[in-house]
């Protein structure tokens, strides 16, 4: 049976309140990861089975590294997830592939399952160099981890497609999602059939089926979508309905 992977990310959103309404949460055989701010990963309680993420996590081990989050603290907090390189913090923190590469050694130094994102920009899609960018930056990152190591998964989350309500065709997600199995058959080895492939951007109860349909995607990275405990609801519903297929 295919099982997908649904991960909520609230970025820098999110309350007691919105806590208390993920006790809403449907019940699935799907994986679901909800991913709050740090301060809300303690009071977020979630169904049996379902699982804490983390948005970030520090490039160094616990030390004198005033504000930041280490992967032993998230292991301590039953952080099971962890974002890694997703676009804002390449863009706005100006983060670079040394920082993701350590901070994805830590975190599976403590068995936490990085989520490892690439995209390109509005200007490298209508370069038609969103290949090419996304081969870039994942192989730098896939190059410098064990080929044997833990499990791993790879969001491609189109920068353009970010809160804007604009999404690939289904041909342009398959080309991308091509390229990025077949690095990580190229680079993970045996550990291929571990790995999942995640798409992000816009995604929601509108845009779901375009993904749906896709045989390499394995579940979606959902965004705004998941502020509302009613529209991530429905894409749990989406998924949960579908007829379950093998991979």
């Amino acid at each position: 049976m295919k099982s997908y992977l649904i991960v909520a990310n609230w970025k820098q959103n999110g309350d007691s309140s919105l806590c208390a309404e993920y006790l809403k949460i449907k019940k699935t055989d799907h994986a679901i990861v909800v991913c709050p701010p740090y301060h809300l990963l303690s009071e977020l309680k979630l169904p049996h089975g379902y699982f804490l993420g983390a948005q970030n996590v520090s490039p160094f081990p616990n030390g004198s590294y005033t504000g930041e989050i280490g992967a032993e603290m998230l292991k301590k907090a039953n952080v099971s997830y962890c974002i890694v390189g997703h676009s804002e913090r390449r863009e706005l923190f100006k983060e670079t592939v040394e920082h993701f590469a350590s901070k994805i050694k830590l975190l599976l130094s403590f068995s936490i399952t990085p989520i490892i994102c690439v995209g390109e920009s509005i200007a490298d899609y209508k370069l038609e160099k969103g290949n090419s960018v996304v081969r870039s930056q994942l192989t730098s990152l896939l190059s410098t981890l064990d080929p044997i190591c833990a499990p791993i998964i790879v969001a491609y989350e189109p920068i353009w497609s970010i809160g804007t309500g604009l999404i690939p065709t289904s041909e342009y997600i398959i080309s991308i999602t091509d390229m990025i199995k077949s690095c990580m058959v190229l680079f993970r080895n045996k550990n291929i059939i571990h790995d999942k492939i995640l798409y992000g951007g816009s995604v929601n109860e509108d845009t779901i089926s375009t993904t749906l349909s896709i045989r390499e995607i394995q579940g979606v990275l959902v965004g705004g979508a998941s502020l509302k405990i009613e529209s991530f609801n429905k894409l749990i519903v989406s998924y949960t309905s579908r007829d379950k297929r093998s991979f």
